[in-house]
């Protein structure tokens, strides 16, 4: 069985004058009964989570063929996912890596920042529109963890991170 709960608020400016945001906050618990009868946190309740999202065109005029440039950032900060505590002595007599599944999603990894940015190139023209951008993703190059493990060589707690700084060059043919 399994309970959530919580509040979300979102404040929206759609397309206007060129420029649109969306901010988005939520607060919220997300438990389930385990078998022996305990509540416990499920894996995903980081118990916040906060978006701001925004963005800019600017029209070039006949000069630069009309084309649009766009300007995006998305920021996310939310509570990190929930870990089960690794039991080390059985780890390391086992060579591998052992849970205390009675502290099933105990504890809390930090908290997940992520920033994201876009600039873009559009060119409108009769029967398709050509867009050429460049997103970096995480541009601040936070290092989020993903995980845990126990490594059997070094006999120690490794952890592992999310995806680092990733830039994507596209081009994109719409008709």
């Amino acid at each position: 069985m399994g309970q959530n709960y919580g509040l979300e608020l979102t404040f929206e400016q759609y397309l206007h004058n060129d420029l649109y945001f969306l901010l988005s906050s939520s607060v919220y618990n997300s438990t389930y009964k385990a078998l022996d009868d305990k509540w416990r946190n499920t894996l995903f309740n980081s118990n916040y989570a906060f978006t701001f999202t925004a963005g800019k065109e600017f029209k070039t005029g006949a000069k630069f063929r009309n084309r649009i440039i766009g300007a995006n950032i998305k920021v996310v900060y939310a509570g990190g996912l929930r870990k089960t505590p690794i039991d080390i002595e059985k780890s390391i007599a086992e060579g591998t890596t052992y849970y205390f599944e009675d502290r099933a999603f105990s504890e809390q990894y930090p908290a997940y920042f992520r920033t994201d940015i876009r600039v873009s190139m559009k060119r409108n023209r009769p029967n398709a529109t050509h867009i050429l951008s460049l997103d970096i993703q995480n541009v601040t190059n936070n290092k989020n963890i993903f995980g845990d493990y126990f490594n059997p060589i070094s006999g120690k707690v490794k952890t592992y991170y999310q995806t680092p700084l990733i830039p994507v060059l596209a081009y994109r043919v719409e008709f």
